[in-house]
């Protein structure tokens, strides 16, 4: 009994090594269980058709005859070149991608909320979460999404927290890299912006320094304008040539109703949405005045909901699209269950992650 109270102290000194541990065991369940049983679909063929060119050739596709920003294409054409055309090779690169998302999420829930398990919980409970399992392993931009969103928020939360101009500028372009690697992003920057304006409500010196993080953005991501403006013009011949009258993506899009919604809700949870609405109200309990537990529920929630409203006037809304919006509930969901009392966190934890499993 000595032995394991030790060992639990200095655990709790050294919470990283906790957190390496949860990685692994994420990283493991992923390949070893995840791989095999995950088949290519139509999408990811498209990923490997479209990288099969030389470089020139990919790139002057990419700009004018797809719907798609730069950079997890271009990242995914070196990537089979320098890990090999295998379907391990690709997914391994998503795994990669969704541990560092992990570390991430950690270093947000500690800050967050105040203390290492917070960020523990959430990792933990994202490890065997189905949006965050399916997206980790898809050779298509999903992953990068998560960790791009991630990053992202850590610099803005940095930036609210010391209000350093040095940090806006690095939260700004931190946006306009979102743009770069998926259009969707930008309602993750919607609900940032929602947060800054209603619940942050800052003094004026904060606000110019956020001027200067959209003007650093603007300035970032305007290279990109032309061909963004090329590929809405692609999308309208190809609609065209297929009879499709509808604005947006109709072919490979859901319509906004109860059904869809209840889809994604029941991913989002494991097909246990009152277990987690339960953690979230609880969540709301016990963190109401604190403003992050607000932004979280804006990235998790909001950011859908913001997608599934401009749904219903044009065909934009699939459930992958959204996917990274899985991160803030994650972060709300192991708030939640981590500030329960000592004896019975963990107790809760290991349920919770049991039934997601079942």
């Amino acid at each position: 009994m000595t032995y394991l109270k030790r060992t639990s102290n200095r655990l709790a000194q050294h919470p990283w090594v906790i957190a390496a541990f949860i990685i692994w065991a994420a990283a493991a369940f992923h390949i070893l269980y995840g791989i095999p049983i995950t088949h290519i679909r139509g999408d990811e063929a498209l990923s490997f058709i479209n990288t099969r060119p030389d470089l020139f050739t990919f790139l002057d596709n990419l700009f004018f005859w797809n719907n798609h920003p730069p950079l997890w294409y271009t990242n995914f054409w070196f990537w089979r070149r320098f890990a090999g055309d295998t379907e391990f090779a690709g997914r391994m690169e998503s795994i990669l991608f969704s541990m560092m998302t992990l570390a991430f999420v950690y270093r947000l829930g500690w800050r967050w909320f105040g203390q290492a398990r917070h960020g523990l919980f959430t990792m933990a409970l994202l490890g065997v979460n189905a949006v965050f399992f399916i997206y980790s392993l898809e050779m298509r931009p999903y992953a990068m999404n998560m960790l791009a969103a991630s990053v992202n928020m850590w610099f803005f939360t940095r930036w609210l927290d010391t209000h350093r101009p040095r940090m806006a500028i690095f939260y700004g372009l931190s946006a306009a890299l979102l743009l770069y690697i998926h259009y969707y992003l930008v309602f993750l920057i919607a609900a940032q912006v929602i947060y800054f304006m209603l619940i942050e409500r800052p003094r004026w010196a904060v606000w110019k320094q956020g001027l200067i993080a959209g003007a650093a953005a603007i300035i970032a991501w305007l290279p990109w304008v032309p061909v963004m403006f090329a590929q809405i013009d692609y999308i309208r011949w190809r609609a065209e040539n297929k009879g499709i009258s509808e604005v947006g993506l109709a072919t490979t899009t859901y319509d906004t109703s109860v059904r869809v919604i209840m889809e994604l809700v029941n991913m989002a949870t494991n097909g246990l949405p009152w277990l987690y609405g339960a953690i979230l109200l609880l969540g709301l309990v016990i963190h109401w005045r604190q403003k992050r537990i607000s932004l979280a529920l804006l990235w998790g929630v909001a950011v859908p909901a913001m997608v599934l409203a401009v749904n219903i006037y044009a065909n934009v809304y699939t459930h992958r699209y959204v996917s990274f919006m899985i991160l803030g509930l994650g972060l709300a969901y192991g708030a939640a269950l981590a500030s329960l009392p000592r004896y019975w966190r963990v107790a809760a934890l290991l349920a919770v992650m049991g039934a997601s499993l079942y």
